[in-house]
């Protein structure tokens, strides 16, 4: 049975993370930095929460660590745990690790018992932080002005009996300015206390133990947590501080839990397979983001084995198919690619790159993935920073080199294709009806630098020249006086059109000479060389922009009126091909325009056979010049 259907008690307090690793320390500063109090936090928890107490006071005074060498069972348990941890990596040995943690630990005895002499004679509270803080580096009480203020610190905050209390103290004490010194003090307390699972589920009104906590940890460390009708409280200052980026210390330490508690066997709910996958759906929307995965390749991993402790078969099979599965749940083409590009550069993903070169390849070949990206975001440079954001993170991933510059120029040119293939605007005829809006829609990606390629710029350009054209668009423009958000919208199309105007248009291809006997029977429009104006009448003092020159019209065909289709006699862009027949439209195995069955004339008529074809079928009847009158 997999570790996390292991069964818990709801309300146990789980611990911040199994410990499964822990960081190499070398000075007596590592042993006192963040990654180092939160391997110390999950190795004494118990006795830490017992006194409410955070590493970062139990490092700098004195009386708390003579207790904890009193227990002698328990420190020795303590420190072998992380030298056997720390004896895993590369060229370390556990005895050489336990002697170094032996000598870190009589360094810092050391070190807070001359703080507790130097100290003894001074007065406590602000004021003798404050003293600190003013004096010079060396006229500090121990000479040591980093150490000594957060001495000073721990001894403001031992009255402080409760993780509420003592985060209230840490609030009152954070400054209203940016102050380097004391805020890195204070950003440091801040990280121990939401670190302990004891603390936050304190805070957070007794929230059981499990994922739950984390989604709210997840909520106050991306500033998303909701303001109280009464004014900010003590959640809502760590919101609008984590928002400021002035605790970046606590941010790492969080991130730090949350990435544990994900590796850990412990569930994340209460042993039920649908409230695990839900809390860990919301954890991933959290971390995963158009702008990239909070954590980097660390949390990718940690993402991974969460999902593979909800499969069968584990071992080395459950770490690929997890890859697969959790990259297919991302419904956003950027978050998949994050996710993918991340997972890439974990050692455990080293024998499954070629999963990763697959899924990376399927979802840039999903259409209704790069749909969503195109259509979904109103924001057309959100979009660009974000496909440009993925296009780099995945050559800065841990894939092969042939791959790696494949996959990007697939990425880079993902929506030229799909603009190129017509999918954009087919799928905006069904998604927006109105026309004036669907245009603006399609002018605002044409103007935004999305669509780089020559050929789907063309095809963009030309389907808006089209539609600009026809009476009945401009007619829809000229009915806009009596609606204000109508008028800002023909503003908003005015002043696309002229920005369109003035951009490079690209070389137009020559269409190829038609044979008789040719296989390219396919008809390619010529690229427009300019813009048509916008004829339609004046809404309420909007005039149509200057800029935008006027399209010269061919010759009109014999029979036809100038600006008409010459086989359909509605009006028709020159040079393009006509929307409701498709002339020029030309048939291999015979020379000259052929209309196909189903064309409409005049409004009147539908073709019944190809023309001119010598169809053996019977001969049209009723109509004029072989056409078939619709019943009206």
């Amino acid at each position: 049975m997999p570790a996390s259907r292991t069964p818990a008690s709801a309300g146990a307090i789980g611990p911040a993370g199994a410990l499964d690793e822990a960081v190499l320390c070398h000075t007596l500063a590592d042993y006192h930095g963040g990654p180092a109090r939160m391997v110390i936090g999950i190795v004494l928890r118990q006795h830490l929460d017992g006194l409410v107490l955070t590493p970062t006071e139990l490092i700098h005074n004195s009386r708390h660590l003579k207790a904890l060498q009193a227990k002698a069972t328990q420190m020795e348990s303590a420190l072998g745990r992380i030298a056997t941890v720390q004896a895993r990596l590369p060229g370390q040995e556990a005895k050489a690790r336990r002697r170094a943690l032996d000598n870190a630990v009589s360094e810092t005895v050391a070190k807070a018992r001359a703080a507790q002499t130097a100290f003894s004679g001074l007065a406590r509270g602000r004021t003798l932080i404050e003293s600190i803080l003013r004096s010079a580096p060396a006229k500090s009480p121990t000479g040591d002005a980093v150490f000594d203020l957060r001495v000073a610190l721990s001894m403001e905050l031992e009255e402080c009996r409760t993780w509420t209390s003592k985060l209230d103290a840490v609030m009152q004490l954070f400054p209203a300015e940016r102050q380097d010194a004391l805020s890195v003090a204070l950003d440091e307390v801040v990280g121990d206390v939401l670190a302990s699972p004891g603390a936050t589920q304190e805070l957070f009104g007794g929230t059981p133990a499990g994922g739950s906590p984390l989604v709210t940890l997840c909520n106050l460390l991306f500033g998303r947590v909701p303001m109280e009708a009464f004014g900010p409280n003590r959640l809502g200052v760590l919101n609008g501080l984590f928002r400021q980026g002035r605790l970046p210390a606590a941010r790492a330490m969080v991130l730090e839990r949350i990435r544990r508690q994900l590796r850990a066997p412990q569930p994340l709910g209460r042993g039920t397979a649908e409230q695990e996958a839900e809390l860990l759906r919301t954890l991933m929307g959290h971390l995963l983001s158009p702008a990239g995965l909070t954590g980097g390749a660390a949390m990718a991993d940690a993402l991974t084995v969460r999902y593979s402790r909800r499969l069968e078969q584990g071992g080395a099979s459950a770490y690929r198919r997890s890859i697969v599965g959790l990259s297919e749940t991302q419904p956003d083409l950027i978050c998949r690619i994050h996710y993918l590009t991340g997972v890439s550069a974990v050692p455990a993903a080293e024998r499954h790159l070629g999963e990763v070169v697959d899924a990376l390849d399927a979802a840039l070949k999903n259409e209704l993935l790069v749909e969503n990206m195109v259509l979904q975001t109103p924001d057309t440079a959100l979009v660009r920073q974000a496909l440009t954001g993925a296009v780099e993170a995945i050559r800065g991933s841990a894939l092969a080199d042939h791959d790696r510059e494949r996959i990007a120029a697939r990425a880079a040119s993902v929506v030229d294709e799909f603009v190129r293939r017509g999918r954009l605007v087919q799928r905006l005829r069904q998604i927006e009806p109105l026309p004036r809006r669907r245009i603006i829609r399609l002018a605002e990606l044409a103007c935004s630098g999305l669509v780089g390629d020559d050929a789907a710029l063309s095809v963009l350009r030309q389907h808006i020249l089209e539609t600009v054209r026809q009476p009945p668009f401009q007619a829809e423009l000229a009915g806009a006086q009596g609606d204000d958000i109508a008028q800002a919208e023909v503003r908003r199309l005015y002043e696309l059109l002229d920005r369109l105007s003035q951009m490079p248009l690209p070389s137009a291809k020559p269409s190829p000479p038609a044979t008789q006997g040719g296989t390219g029977a396919a008809f390619e429009p010529c690229g427009a060389t300019a813009l048509p104006t916008v004829v339609a009448p004046p809404v309420r003092g909007i005039a149509p922009p200057v800029s935008l020159a006027a399209v010269t019209v061919e010759a009109p065909a014999a029979g036809a009126a100038p600006g008409l289709c010459p086989a359909c006699f509605v009006p028709k862009a020159p040079r393009e091909a006509c929307r409701d027949c498709g002339y020029p439209v030309r048939v291999q195995n015979r020379a000259g325009v052929h209309l196909l069955p189903g064309t409409r004339l005049l409004g009147r008529y539908l073709v019944g056979r190809v023309l001119g074809q010598g169809d053996s079928a019977p001969p049209i009847s009723a109509g004029t010049n072989g056409f078939r009158s619709r019943s009206r």
